[in-house]
């Protein structure tokens, strides 16, 4: 069937990002997470029939066909019962948008926040870029980091307002390892993912930093050869080093420190990040 040209954006950004990440980022999970929340509500774990038959529904290249006819988007979803999940991505999506109008009307200069998910016109007058503070487990600490941002996109995906404990057995497949999970979960196995993790993304859009932030999360402290997913930090537990990935941060989002006055200095290191800090724990072949 076609679709509107609000969806039809949604759903080639989809695409790219599923591509990009490797389906770490996978709107079809959305059978699972509208399963999973309810778990994570209830204190229990799914039941296993449900479990195992939404499942069956995640998998955006088995599930989701594209056929784009002179700039028309026409879908076909092969399966019955698919839930298509765009928290990941929609945001970003309205923000580019909102900017692409802004500019259209003539503005060169602005920031919007589209709750988390950040992107940059040129700079205020005066400055080189506008001044961004991103806290990724809610409040300031060891991990809070600072940018000045212009013509570009930062996004944060985590779980520090979404996450819980489950009593009973898992369904098979499902590992009950830890204690605590987020509300996100890896579309390519079916995993819930352990609580607190988050994740910041740098990018050229608030649409690709936006996917994949939820695609560092799924992630975690993997290193890819993906250039576009080395451009973001992951964090687990506050007592956790941060993971940098090795393009990171992309062109226009520049890590600044504060001096005692907390005004900040431009820096073309990493910030207040340690060298170290951005060899990743884990090593993905």
């Amino acid at each position: 069937m076609p679709v509107s040209a609000d969806l039809a954006l949604v759903l080639r950004a989809s695409d790219r990002a599923v591509a990009t990440s490797g389906g770490a980022f996978d709107p079809t999970v959305g059978t699972l997470t509208r399963l999973w929340r309810r778990a994570l509500r209830e204190g229990e774990w799914p039941r296993e029939e449900r479990w195992a038959a939404a499942r069956a529904r995640v998998g955006w290249a088995d599930v989701v066909q594209l056929d784009d006819r002179q700039g028309e988007l026409f879908v076909r979803l092969q399966a019955d019962g698919v839930r298509l999940d765009f928290g990941g991505i929609a945001k970003g999506v309205a923000v580019d948008e909102a900017l692409r109008a802004l500019e259209g009307a003539g503005v060169q200069r602005a920031l919007i926040d589209g709750g988390g998910d950040l992107a940059a016109l040129d700079a205020p007058p005066g400055e080189t870029g506008w001044r961004v503070e991103v806290t990724p487990f809610g409040r300031e600490g060891a991990h809070t980091m600072r940018f000045l941002l212009a013509r570009a996109a930062i996004a944060t995906s985590g779980d520090v307002y979404r996450s819980g404990s489950l009593e009973g057995d898992p369904p098979s497949g499902l590992t009950d390892a830890a204690t605590h999970y987020g509300h996100v979960l890896d579309a390519r196995t079916g995993q819930p993912l352990p609580s607190p993790r988050a994740a910041i993304m740098t990018a050229g859009n608030a649409t690709e930093a936006d996917a994949l932030a939820t695609a560092r999360l799924v992630l975690g402290a993997a290193v890819t050869a993906v250039p576009a997913l080395e451009r973001g930090v992951f964090l687990g537990p506050g007592d956790v080093d941060a993971c940098v990935g090795a393009d990171f941060p992309h062109d226009g989002a520049t890590r600044i420190p504060f001096d005692r006055a907390g005004d900040p200095r431009p820096d073309t290191s990493t910030g207040d990040l340690p060298p170290d800090d951005r060899i990743p724990h884990r090593r993905d072949e």
